[in-house]
């Protein structure tokens, strides 16, 4: 179907000559591919408000069919497009406006047969951050906040993910963990996070706790409006503490399933049922069917509805592990997760994990990453690394994908890192170095350069641990000609042994391309972060775009804190999602300047910081449009 939009109501030029001005529509913040708008020019200095009309149908946005759904329709002012000035512009005055959305259907066809193969899904990022600034929340149990958000199918995922400062102190345990419409993730696994420590110590740091979930509580995540929710909980002692002086946030992103998914049992998959299961016996052209059938089609099918297949009754595949139908054209995330609940690995040397992943083209990338607990213990001033291995060679293009743990005194300390990057396929001889076909990727623990053995190394503990691996396409900074759906634009910046000791600064500089205005940067810094030297005293990293902090909707920064003279090299990550800078509106096209930067925070003196030791590091930025 297309929307039809009017705007009717005043609009009015004032205090310029030879002067332009332009009223459009958007929807989801983005303008329709036939553009609703209305233009005034005037050529001498008036001042007349005059009731105007302004309408047109709306049936495709950026190549892409407007979905069912709930959709965000903005009527907004701005410069004419021959010129980037704007003048004195007034929308309503003292009479009535009004703006009218009418959804209207397109001419109906006669009833025909289901169509010969599943619906094509054509990719479309739908997401929402919800953030806090220094919520300062010291609850051991209860919620700690929620995040609604539409879903616009049902045979999609959740990526559900909190980026922010979480704590426990003394000698105490907490868990921190997802609930998505009051139910724990069910399939594949819970979504969560537990600290322990065997000392008393008071130490902040930034935590990324992420998952993929297709059922909660047992039930699938359908389409429509869900409430996510970050809970607390503790296992031993008390004072937990979480989103302490700095801004914290949740993503929730709606994602296709992943390869190696499979239908609810008994479901079906594709075709107009949406998961149903089979309902039998089933008729069709006159014959009766009791089991599923190729007939007219290439794959096993059936009806989910008695009676006789027509136009009317929902029908599927009985078969459904295979990839989600997608356009040739159109970009497709691939994506799987791989979990494990209480891998509590022991080993010292070698692979902790193996996955086996099926890349589908020679020039794509690999985006690859831990998300559990790392631990040593039982030593002083040692060392231990986690790495990231396919088909046995560590990657080189850019730059290695690892994280190391150090500590100047001997402490039991538990708690969530993520290990992660995007491995690049070069053409080497004549060949790729990460081929199309079968890939194993290993994740591995082992000695740090200049350490000797690693003492007592913990992969993973109590609570679930992931990795997921990701396909990327080549990034594409312009939009290629007849593109359709969301074409992927992203840049890392990859250092190895950065070994950065300034406590005030850059620490990094990523310059990027920006395709559009109005799009927004998701900005990540995954590597190393420490503070030492000190007693009761606290550092700061964030990222700037072109010298200035994020503010739509917040800055995006991490804390760390230490009571106690310590020296603790951990991997951090520092993520979040920035759609404007200060008083400046949206974050337009074309290149900016994106930096990792390293301070004091407020009210504290400057200490001895350090980022990126012995270690690789990186920002990534990726373009996404707007959120839902």
């Amino acid at each position: 179907t297309s929307l039809r939009l009017t705007w009717s109501g005043d609009i009015r030029l004032h205090g310029c000559t030879g002067c332009c001005m332009r009223w459009h529509f958007t929807v989801n913040g983005l303008e329709c591919d036939s553009t609703v708008d209305g233009q005034v020019y005037q050529a001498q200095n008036l001042n007349i408000h005059r009731i105007s009309t302004i309408t047109g149908y709306c049936r495709h946005v950026s190549g892409l069919p407007l979905l069912q759904g709930q959709h965000k329709i903005q009527f907004n002012v701005g410069n004419c497009p021959f010129t980037d000035d704007l003048y004195d512009a007034y929308t309503g005055h003292h009479s009535n406006s009004r703006i009218i959305i009418e959804e209207i259907a397109p001419t109906r066809s006669p009833p025909s047969l289901p169509p010969p193969g599943p619906p094509i899904y054509i990719y479309q990022p739908n997401w929402r951050q919800c953030t806090w600034s220094a919520k300062n929340d010291d609850r051991d149990y209860g919620d700690f906040g929620h995040c609604s958000f539409t879903k616009q199918r049902d045979d999609t995922w959740l990526k559900v993910s909190y980026h922010g400062d979480i704590r426990v102190i003394q000698h105490h345990s907490g868990r921190w963990f997802f609930r998505i419409d009051g139910a724990e993730c069910t399939v594949p696994d819970s979504i969560d996070a537990e600290l322990y420590q065997s000392i008393s110590f008071n130490n902040h740091r930034p935590a990324a706790i992420t998952g993929y979930c297709r059922s909660a509580g047992g039930s699938r995540i359908r389409k429509g409006m869900h409430n996510v929710i970050l809970s607390i909980s503790r296992a031993i002692g008390r004072d937990m503490y979480t989103c302490w002086n700095s801004v914290c946030r949740m993503v929730i992103e709606e994602v296709p399933p992943p390869a190696n998914a499979f239908p609810d049992a008994g479901g079906t998959c594709g075709g107009t049922a949406i998961g149903a299961s089979c309902v039998f016996p089933f008729s069709y052209k006159g014959k009766s069917y009791s089991q599923c059938t190729t007939v007219e089609r290439e794959q096993s099918w059936c009806a989910t509805q008695g009676g006789d297949v027509g136009s009317h009754n929902k029908w599927g595949y009985c078969i459904c592990n295979k990839k989600i139908s997608t356009s040739a054209t159109a970009y497709m995330p691939q994506w799987e997760q791989y979990t494990w609940k209480g891998l509590n690995s022991r080993i010292n040397h070698g692979v902790v994990r193996e996955i086996v992943f099926i890349k589908e083209s020679d020039q794509t990338s690999l985006r690859v990453s831990w998300h559990g607990d790392i631990r040593i213990r039982g030593c002083t001033n040692c060392c231990g690394r986690w790495f990231f291995t396919i088909d046995g060679e560590e990657c080189s293009s850019p730059q290695p994908i690892d994280a190391v743990v150090y500590q100047s005194n001997d402490i039991n300390l538990h708690r969530l890192a993520t290990v992660g990057g995007i491995c690049e396929s070069e053409l080497e001889n004549g060949a790729y170095s990460i081929a199309a076909g079968t890939r194993r990727i290993q994740f591995r623990v082992g000695q740090c350069p200049s350490f000797g053995p690693v003492s007592d190394p913990y992969t993973g503990w109590s609570y679930v641990s992931r990795i997921v691996v990701e396909e990327l396409p080549t990034p594409k900074p312009v939009r290629p000609p007849q593109s359709i759906g969301f074409v992927p634009n992203y840049k890392q910046c990859a250092f190895n042994k950065l070994n950065k000791g300034e406590d005030q600064g850059v620490i990094i500089q990523c310059p990027f391309v920006k395709r559009e205005t109005g799009s927004y940067l998701r900005l990540t810094y995954e590597g190393d972060i420490r503070l030492a030297g000190c007693n009761v005293c606290c550092m700061r990293w964030y990222f700037t775009v072109d010298g200035a902090e994020c503010s739509v909707p917040a800055t995006i920064d991490a804390v760390v804190y230490i009571t106690g003279n310590v020296n603790h090299h951990r991997p951090g990550t520092v993520s979040g999602l920035c759609g404007g800078l200060g008083a400046g509106g949206s974050l337009k096209k074309g290149e900016r300047n994106v930096q990792f930067r390293v301070g004091k925070c407020n009210a504290f003196e400057t200490s001895d910081a350090y980022t990126c030791w012995n270690s690789a590091c990186r920002v990534i930025v990726e373009e996404v449009p707007p959120p839902q």
